[in-house]
């Protein structure tokens, strides 16, 4: 089942008296050319300015839109419209372009949007803008075999630490003699207050408890 979200058509209004003409800006505010093309459903109830026509990258492009009114359908339930088609320009797709702008082949991931033409009495827009690439695909699958990479004048990658010295570890016997050293230079205020373990009270040994040292760090 198709995932394909469905692209409601956009409506362009002509007067009901005569037969006038209305500006169809087509926008493209991407990084790629497009190639348009417009398919009327009705080539005698549509007169276009051009049929085909490229949108370059950040650029529009301005179709003049006619369409005459006696050829309007009393049938409300179906009117003509005016597709707008649309494909990307990549280096490899120049072929096909040429032939589906001379063709009339179209499939559904090229349409951008559907103008569908109504007549009415009243005040109507002069212009209708589309935004491309609307409801058709930004990009093309490759159509031939990819030219290899030629890898015979590629250099072997080096590591990246390739060139680093492995660091020396220190001795078991040079880490012990580090621990003693701090441990001789413990803080004597830290062992009043927190005194380890192994340490006899020495209230218990009746020694006096009020010292003058300096705390560490002070005065």
């Amino acid at each position: 089942m198709s995932t394909r979200a469905v692209i409601p058509p956009q409506v362009i209004i002509f007067p009901k008296n005569e037969p006038d003409l209305r500006t169809l800006i087509i926008r493209n505010a991407t990084e790629k050319d497009y190639v348009i093309k417009l398919v009327p459903s009705c080539v005698r109830a549509f007169t276009l300015e051009g049929k085909a026509l490229l949108v370059q990258k950040r650029r529009y492009a301005e179709v003049f839109v006619g369409f005459d009114p006696a050829l309007s359908l009393k049938d409300k339930s179906y009117s003509h419209f005016l597709s707008v088609y649309a494909r990307p320009i990549e280096s490899y797709n120049h072929p096909s372009l040429r032939f589906w702008l001379k063709g009339s082949t179209t499939t559904p991931n090229q349409l951008v949007t559907k103008m569908v033409a109504r007549v009415e009495a009243g005040y109507s827009a002069l212009q209708v803008v589309v935004d491309l690439p609307g409801g058709a695909m930004s990009c093309e699958p490759l159509t031939t075999a990819a030219k290899g990479v030629d890898e015979s004048d590629a250099r072997t990658c080096l590591p990246i630490d390739g060139d680093t010295a492995t660091g020396v570890t220190p001795l078991e016997k040079e880490l012990a003699a580090l621990k003693k050293q701090m441990k001789q230079e413990k803080c004597w205020l830290l062992e009043m207050l927190f005194p380890s373990a192994d340490v006899t009270n020495t209230t218990d040994q009746g020694i006096n408890q009020e010292q003058n040292f300096t705390p560490c760090g002070g005065c």
